[in-house]
């Protein structure tokens, strides 16, 4: 007998059960396992997500190529605008650089209204987050 009262058949009998239970869910996990990287089974059971995935990864591919396409013509593309360019310098000399300018005073008088306006908008912005923000 053990301390509690019951028998030695009573408790091997539970321990069983007990190894049993343990088994069927270790041999449950084991299967989600080999359904989880079952491809095929998973293409079965979520057609439109791996639908989405594949268009992502497509989207994906063609956004680093195209990037890529533009990394290494870049060169070709950077001589061909300049020619463009003096094309247009010789067919139209007079838009190819304005002789008239701001004078001083005006351009910075407008720097100062700019950098003003600035500095109201941050601080309204700060006091509308003081004001939403709790206080600690």
């Amino acid at each position: 007998m053990s301390g509690n009262g019951e028998s030695r058949e009573t408790l091997r009998r539970r321990a069983d059960e007990a190894r049993d239970r343990l088994m069927l869910t270790l041999d449950a996990l084991d299967r989600r396992r080999h359904e989880l990287f079952d491809v095929k089974l998973q293409l079965k059971r979520h057609p439109a997500a791996a639908a989405s995935l594949g268009a992502g990864a497509l989207a994906v591919v063609g956004v680093l190529g195209f990037f890529a396409w533009r990394v290494s013509h870049r060169e070709q593309h950077l001589w061909r605008e300049r020619a463009h360019a003096l094309a247009r310098a010789f067919a139209h000399p007079h838009r190819v650089a304005s002789r008239k300018q701001a004078p001083f005073a005006a351009e910075l008088g407008r720097q100062v209204l700019l950098g003003l306006c600035a500095f109201v908008a941050l601080e309204l912005g700060k006091r509308a987050i003081v004001r939403v923000l709790p206080a600690e």
